[in-house]
């Protein structure tokens, strides 16, 4: 037994309960721990970097526990597909009833405009000057995104869901109705009435989509992009446990929502599949989506942080519809 304490990544040293201490010593019981940096980002795991070694993720539900396992095999299936690294996990453990995965630290910033909070390491492609730097790092966004749009991972069909036109409109269809149950939570009275009816207009576009269905990340914002800034390269790609096949305009609106339309318009233009011209329509739907996601994340968690995020992203909606 060690007495860890746990930097938050440059912050203040914090120190971790004798529970979690058990965790680490079972998940890698060879590994002399020296440093253990906590990383604050993440809505489902708790994340510490170790030795700058591993990756640690502790899942917070059982749901997050199953994606996990997801990512496990759907990364072993593309690692040797992709141009940048996956996430190749060497250990997990399970401590009275706590389960914790350990995967090969990938050293980089993380590729995005969002604060993290914390101190975490972030890189803002979109504040790029040099005009051949800013380029590459769109081409190789498209080329990742061509690629995993590619793949036939015929070796992972029983752990990615394949949707379908008719399942991908009933699964938003049942999406839209769980929103639908919450905003009451937030909004009363005239907004609520305008947020029901913005609601109901998203979904009933997103239900009538034509599309064809690819292998998708699930969850393609710059918080799971991993950037090199010495070699300026995109080094990795975090969290597949959101990948199933489906609309790849899903993860066009990620790149909207971190870096914005224009930016995600002009690596949409280097994009292999260019051809479907209705994708980044598509994914302007999706993103007007998030702020749902938002307040049923906070609802469901009791996170004030994502309440008042949600609140606002749909006040913003519901000023411009009625206006």
């Amino acid at each position: 037994m060690f007495p860890l304490n746990v930097k938050l990544y440059s912050s203040a040293s914090v120190s971790m309960d004798p529970e979690t201490s058990d965790i680490f010593h079972s998940l890698l019981p060879d590994l002399k721990i020296e440093k253990v940096d906590y990383i604050p980002v993440g809505w489902n795991s708790k994340v510490y970097i170790v030795n700058d070694t591993f990756t640690v993720k502790i899942p917070k539900t059982m749901e997050a526990e199953m994606g996990i396992e997801k990512e496990i095999e759907i990364s072993e299936a593309i690692r040797n597909s992709l141009p940048v690294n996956v996430p190749l996990y060497v250990s997990s453990t399970s401590v009275n009833g706590t389960r914790a995965f350990a995967y090969k630290y990938i050293r980089g910033a993380m590729m995005t405009t969002r604060p993290l909070g914390g101190g975490v390491k972030r890189f803002d492609p979109t504040t790029v000057n040099e005009s051949d730097k800013y380029h590459s790092i769109q081409k190789q966004l498209a080329e990742i995104l061509s690629v995993i749009h590619g793949l036939e991972l015929d070796k992972t069909r029983e752990i990615i869901y394949r949707y379908n036109h008719k399942t991908w409109a009933t699964t938003y269809a049942e999406l839209g109705e769980k929103f639908r149950s919450i905003l009451d939570e937030v909004f009363h009275g005239d907004a609520l009435i305008s947020a029901r009816t913005i609601l109901r207009d998203i979904i009933e576009k997103i239900t009538h989509f034509s599309f064809q269905e690819k292998f998708i990340h699930g969850d393609f914002g710059g918080w799971n992009i991993i950037y090199d800034e010495e070699h300026f390269q995109i080094k990795g790609i975090l969290d597949w446990a959101d990948s199933n096949i489906g609309d790849p305009a899903i993860d066009f609106a990620e790149l909207i929502y971190d870096y914005g339309e224009k930016y995600a318009f002009e690596v949409f233009q280097l994009y292999n599949n260019i051809s479907d011209s209705q994708l980044m329509r598509r994914a302007s739907v999706y993103l007007r989506l998030e702020g749902f996601r938002d307040i049923l994340y906070g609802v469901t968690t009791g996170s004030s942080e994502f309440l008042e995020k949600g609140r606002k992203n749909i006040e913003k909606m519901v000023s411009e519809f009625n206006h």
